[in-house]
């Protein structure tokens, strides 16, 4: 979430609007997806991001949020408002209307606004990996060890153990950085120019032993991180690491060029500029085998830039060059129907085997908090081609949403959304504002 929006959702009571009707009056015409719902579930207070994983592997995708109103400090925790919580998956499979069981909080660090759901230790339950915006880096990371029984009603987790990374991280990744074949942690970080932006904890876990990562690699990035993703830019093997930067609307694009196995990541820096970017994801759009860039943007809007990296390439290449970058920023950016668009996530609504997008809006004045773009981009073709987007509401709040993410999760092959609500706010059990993450459920034909 932007700084203006952080600001203006810490000193404003939310305010309860009557939502619009679920869906535009064009969903027919264009043919784009339909969601039912939202489906409003309770979590911990300020749910600043959510992500999803089989908490409990029984088949089904949780979610898990990471609460920017929670402290623990030395051990000490604020009673009653948790780093992260976790809603195990209770929907029936094909069932219309998502179920979930009550809230557990388990904790973390210093306000956690990012968190990241995976198996670090190949036991196959995943842990929870949580960014705590607070800190000043000696306990940016804080990581969840999965103790939870297969097919268990109730998660659970160790204590959580703490890592260092740059200063005031916001978010959290985690990716086989140097190829060895473990999953390494990426943080961004809001503290440019006190520490560089992104920083690279590299996995030393000895087989069968506890938990143990290097000490952080700083690197280049921008001003104050919202977005951080990873994937394989130009085909060659390795993970590349993306950063979107409010502050200094740019994306850091660092290819990778760690030698497997090597004890210190090294990349290649390159940059896409990207007015006040927020949430960017990857996601191949025309279908051509190449990832491409997605960015939402705190002006409103997203922009999507086919890659046109070579195969192998030391640096990236999305679009065209900086001046003709810039100026799609203006005459090329998509409407999401709302003031601050704050993330993206690509999957196929429709089913018609091409990746779609949806994104997320603070401050929906008028409009919708979720915006959905069918995909109708031929194969290998150089330009996009977007039908859309259809508007849904999700929170119940005119602050809007914060965050959106796609999982199944009612086991029906069709990907449903799921967005974090911010003005949430819950003292242990009870739901002082309700409504922490909303369910969109996938019902396109």
């Amino acid at each position: 979430m932007s700084v203006l929006v952080a600001v203006s959702a810490s000193v404003v009571a939310p305010v309860a609007v009557a939502a619009p009707p679920t869906g535009s009056s064009s969903q027919s015409a264009t043919g784009a997806s339909k969601f039912a719902g939202p489906f409003n579930f309770n979590v911990g207070t300020v749910p600043w991001l959510v992500d999803t994983g089989d908490i409990n592997r029984d088949g089904r995708p949780d979610i898990v949020t990471a609460n920017a109103m929670a402290a623990t400090l030395g051990g000490f925790s604020v009673p009653g408002f948790p780093g992260v919580s976790v809603l195990l998956n209770t929907t029936a499979n094909g069932g219309g209307e998502p179920t979930f069981a009550p809230a557990s909080g388990h904790n973390a660090g210093l306000a956690p606004t990012g968190v990241d759901v995976v198996d670090l230790d190949s036991d196959g339950a995943p842990e929870i990996l949580a960014a705590n915006i607070a800190d000043v880096g000696s306990n940016g990371i804080s990581v969840l060890h999965n103790t939870t029984p297969a097919g268990a009603a109730v998660a659970s987790f160790a204590d959580p153990i703490n890592f260092p990374t740059g200063a005031l991280p916001t978010l959290v990744r985690a990716a086989d950085v140097n190829s060895d074949g473990k999953l390494d942690m990426v943080s961004a970080d809001f503290g440019f120019p006190a520490t560089p932006g992104i920083s690279v904890l590299l996995n030393t876990t000895a087989a069968g032993g506890p938990l143990s990562f290097s000490a952080p690699t700083y690197i280049l990035g921008g001003l104050a991180a919202e977005g951080l993703t990873v994937g394989d830019i130009n085909n060659d093997g390795r993970i590349d690491l993306l950063a979107a930067n409010t502050g200094s609307s740019n994306v850091s694009v660092l290819v990778n060029t760690t030698p497997p196995g090597a004890t210190a990541p090294s990349f290649n820096l390159t940059e896409e500029w990207v007015i006040t970017t927020t949430g960017i994801e990857l996601a191949d759009v025309n279908s051509d085998g190449k990832p491409d860039l997605i960015s939402a943007r705190t002006t409103g809007g997203i922009s999507v830039r086919l890659n046109n990296t070579a195969p192998g390439a030391p640096v990236a290449e999305f679009g065209a060059d900086a001046g003709a970058d810039l100026i799609g920023e203006v005459t090329q950016a998509r409407n999401t129907m709302g003031l601050v668009c704050e993330g993206v996530v690509a999957a196929d609504f429709d089913g018609d085997g091409v990746l779609d997008i949806a994104a997320n809006n603070d401050f929906p004045l008028p409009g919708y908090d979720v915006a959905v773009f069918g995909n109708r981009t031929a194969k290998g073709a150089s330009q996009l081609s977007l039908v859309g987007p259809e508007g849904y509401r999700a929170s119940d709040w005119l602050i809007g949403t914060n965050s959106i993410v796609s999982a199944d999760f009612n086991g029906d092959g069709r990907p449903d959304l799921v967005t974090g609500n911010v003005p949430s706010l819950s003292v242990g059990n009870v739901a002082v504002v309700p409504g922490g993450v909303s369910v969109l459920i996938n019902t396109y034909p």
